[in-house]
């Protein structure tokens, strides 16, 4: 079996993420994008961007629509500040940061606007806005929901799209994500209210994520776990297109998706293994101890050779450690963790059968609190140490 092959198939299946309906874009449509940076940042970014991937798609398969996207970005902005702002923009010009030509919030509201994109919330946790209680998230709530009904009176817009908050860590369980799921409950829950659809930007980009740490464990498409790179850009363009039913816009961002996410593999040097640690924090364990899940698997190198015997898995633990299961024989696998958190490394050794040789991976322990370490990489008897990642201060843990 070629692990080239399993790959293929297994990123098949994350590529449909939504089902296509009816277009919601009519002939001569102006979409605007209202976000924070990450929307800046598909407009500075040039072709890589999601504004310009959109743009381009639209230009290339649906010319005869004229489509206008007009992307308002604004860094470090919340849901509470972009609605100051939109007030503002009543007596007097608010230009994007970007003025090259860039735009006026007076005069892109005051023109055509018939679908609004949102995409807000990312701040609200970072800076922070919001902790972690129903009061806050309620708040935020409520406070989205009067900015899309001042939007509204203002505008008319004949569609609302909201968009889910992309990850803050690579770990789905960590205290900021958790507030962002909550986040995005509600948004869910108001798109319902408002007849607004939602695009899953948070899903698509988690998915990449995923996908990447099965490649190397330190191969990260959101480098310092807020900003996508290109990839995670067309990850959202093509969940955009997807949800708004542009289907001829979702073959062609399909296509550049599928070759971006191959080509994805070939940027790092592929390890015999590969392998995923995060923290439990729903597992009570006692006392002290803190339980680890680390799942693994063996990938291609590259030169298509086939294995024709199963690599056997174990990790050898420091003293006072326990895991489960002992080893494991197969492509993938997971492992439990169980012990108390002290300054050490985990080597976890791999016996490849078919080519009679040992491998071995050395990674260290995530701190609590901390955003992961990039892995420990073994090299010709060195050890690589990469940074430790703090993109904010925030009394959020993360």
């Amino acid at each position: 079996m070629k692990i080239v092959t399993f790959f293929v198939t297994a990123w098949a299946c994350v590529l449909s993420f939504n089902a296509l309906g009816e277009s919601l874009l009519h002939e001569g449509d102006t979409i605007v994008l209202v976000g924070d940076s990450i929307t800046e940042q598909s407009y500075r970014s040039k072709s890589m961007g999601f504004y310009h991937q959109l743009t381009n798609a639209a230009a290339l398969t649906v010319p005869e629509k004229k489509l206008t996207f007009i992307p308002l970005g604004y860094s470090g902005y919340q849901i509470g500040s972009w609605s100051a702002m939109e007030r503002d923009s009543l007596t007097r010009d608010r230009w994007t940061n970007y003025r090259d030509p860039g735009w006026n919030l007076r005069e892109v509201f005051a023109g055509k606007v018939d679908v609004i994109a949102i995409f807000l919330g990312m701040n609200d946790i970072l800076q922070p806005s919001i902790r972690d209680t129903e009061d806050d998230i309620a708040k935020w709530q409520a406070d989205t929901r009067k900015f899309v009904h001042d939007l509204r009176d203002r505008c008319h817009p004949r569609q609302f799209v909201f968009c889910t908050i992309t990850p803050l860590t690579a770990d789905s369980e960590s205290p900021k994500n958790v507030v962002r799921e909550k986040l995005n409950a509600r948004l869910r829950e108001l798109a319902v209210e408002e007849g607004a659809v939602v695009a899953d930007y948070g899903a698509a980009v988690m998915e990449l994520i995923e996908h990447a740490r099965r490649i190397a464990p330190d191969l990260q498409p959101v480098p310092d776990f807020v900003h996508p790179k290109a990839i995670g850009h067309t990850a959202m363009a093509l969940e955009l297109a997807q949800t708004l039913g542009e289907k001829s816009m979702v073959d062609y961002l399909s296509t550049k998706y599928a070759k971006e996410v191959a080509a994805l593999a070939d940027s790092v040097k592929k390890p015999a293994l590969s392998h995923r640690l995060r923290m439990l924090r729903t597992v009570k364990a006692d006392d002290d101890e803190i339980v680890y899940e680390l799942k693994w698997n063996w990938r291609d190198d590259g030169k298509g050779r086939t294995v024709t015997r199963m690599p056997q898995v174990s990790v050898q633990m420091p003293a006072g450690w326990s895991v489960a299961p002992q080893d494991v024989c197969g492509l993938d696998g997971t492992f439990f963790l169980r012990g108390v958190l002290i300054e050490s490394r985990l080597s976890l050794r791999l016996l490849p059968r078919a080519e009679r040789r040992r491998s071995s991976r050395r990674f260290a322990f995530p701190r609590p609190g901390a955003f992961p370490h990039r892995s420990i990489l073994r090299k010709s008897g060195r050890a690589r140490t990469g940074r430790r990642m703090r993109p904010c201060r925030s009394p959020l843990p993360t």
